[in-house]
């Protein structure tokens, strides 16, 4: 199977959008990407936090005092 080219893997009617479209565009995947690195460090919260609830923290040598009994 032949290769596309560089120039024809783009939309060739990306030029025609107006300058406020591609703006959007730029917003909304800066947006994407912030929501999943807050979604990456939420889970990798989330799971510490598990870690120390199951002692599986404590097993490798992690510990917290949270104050909470």
């Amino acid at each position: 199977m032949p290769q596309k080219s560089r120039s024809e893997r783009r939309d060739p009617w990306w030029g025609w959008d107006g300058e406020a479209v591609l703006a959007t565009r730029r917003r909304r995947r800066a947006r994407s990407a912030l929501a999943f690195v807050v979604s990456l460090f939420a889970l990798g919260g989330a799971a510490g936090i598990w870690a120390v609830y199951l002692g599986v923290a404590a097993g490798i040598g992690v510990r917290f005092a949270f104050g909470v009994h």
